[in-house]
C-alpha cells in the first residue's frame, strides 16, 4: 500500500505510514457511488495519539479527501491506540452551504430550465467558496421546472436537480478549482478495499461521534408567513433588521476555526401579532 499523507491546516504533515509515531494502515477503503456517496475510510493502528483535526485532507488516486468530523479513537492497551477515519469528497462541502434564491427573487420557488437552477446553485456555492467552484458541460435547451429552496442544502439541492432531470453530476478538480459537470451519464461506481494484519489489545476504551450531522456556525433563521403586510418586502418573517439573505446567527470564532457551515431553520408558528384592549 501506497504512503497517505494528511495535510494540516498550518501546512504541516502526518504520515500514516510511520516509524516515529510506530503507527500503520490495518485497511483502507475508498467508495464512490454516482449521485451519493464519495468517501475514504482508514483504520490506523499506532503506537502514540495522531494530530488530527477538522478540515485536515489528503490526496487518494489524485483526488482531495476531507476531514468533516474527528476519528473514532480506540484505546487497545498502553501503547495500542486505534484510529478510524471517514474522509470525504468535494461534493459534501456543499451540505455546508444553504441553498437560496439570490435577491431579486419573490419566495421560495423560482421556475426554470437546468442552466438557470444551475445558475442558482454555483451563486449559493460562490457566496462561501468564492473562487474555488466552477460550472462545466451541462445539457442544454431543457425543459422549464418549479424547485423550491426551503431548507435545502447544496448538495440536495443538486441531487434533485439531477433527479428531475435524469442526469448525474460529476466533479473533477485540478489542484486548486473544482468543476460541475452534469452528464446524461457521468460514469460507473468503483469500491477499492485494501487490508491487512490483525488488531488485539487488553481493553478498550473509545471515542465515538454521536452522528454525522456535523457543525453548524451560520444558521439561517425564519419565521411564519401570516400577518408580515403588503409593504414587508418578504415572503416570511426574517430577524430584525435583516433581508432573506442576512437573516442568520452566526459563530465568528467556529467560522475562523472550521469555515463557513451553514444551516436553516424555519419556525413557522412565529408570526407578528397584536395585543390590544377594546
Amino acid at each position: 500500500m501506497e504512503q497517505i499523507i494528511i495535510n494540516h491546516a498550518d501546512g504541516s504533515k502526518t504520515p500514516l505510514f510511520s516509524r516515529k509515531n510506530i503507527s500503520a494502515i490495518s485497511k483502507a477503503t475508498q467508495k464512490i457511488a454516482l449521485l451519493s456517496e464519495d468517501v475514504v475510510s482508514i483504520t490506523i493502528t499506532t503506537a502514540t495519539p495522531l494530530d488530527l483535526m477538522i478540515g485536515d485532507t489528503t490526496l487518494i488516486y489524485g483526488k482531495k479527501y476531507k476531514l468533516n468530523q474527528l476519528p473514532q479513537i480506540t484505546k487497545n492497551g498502553e501503547r495500542n491506540y486505534t484510529y478510524e477515519l471517514t474522509l470525504e469528497g468535494a461534493q459534501y462541502d456543499l451540505i455546508d452551504v444553504q441553498y437560496h434564491l439570490p435577491e431579486d427573487c419573490y419566495g421560495d420557488t423560482f421556475y426554470s430550465d437546468l442552466g438557470g437552477h444551475l445558475d442558482v446553485l454555483m451563486w449559493n456555492i460562490s457566496r462561501v467558496y468564492p473562487g474555488l467552484w466552477k460550472l462545466g458541460n451541462y445539457p442544454k435547451d431543457t425543459e422549464y421546472t418549479n424547485f423550491t429552496a426551503t431548507e435545502k442544502n447544496c448538495l440536495a439541492a443538486l441531487q434533485e436537480h439531477c433527479t428531475n432531470y435524469g442526469v448525474e453530476f460529476e466533479i473533477t478538480s485540478d489542484g486548486k478549482t473544482n468543476t460541475l459537470n452534469i452528464k446524461a451519464k457521468a460514469g460507473i461506481t468503483h469500491t477499492f478495499t485494501l487490508k491487512y494484519g490483525r488488531g488485539r489489545g487488553l481493553y478498550q476504551l473509545s471515542r465515538t461521534n454521536v452522528n454525522n450531522a456535523g457543525i453548524t456556525n451560520r444558521l439561517f433563521i425564519y419565521g411564519g408567513t401570516e400577518n408580515l403586510g403588503k409593504n414587508y418586502g418578504h415572503t416570511k418573517l426574517c430577524l430584525p433588521g435583516t433581508t432573506r439573505l442576512t437573516s442568520y446567527l452566526e459563530d465568528a470564532e467556529s467560522i475562523a476555526a472550521y469555515g463557513i457551515k451553514e444551516n436553516e431553520k424555519n419556525y413557522t408558528n412565529i408570526k407578528p401579532g397584536r395585543i390590544g384592549t377594546v
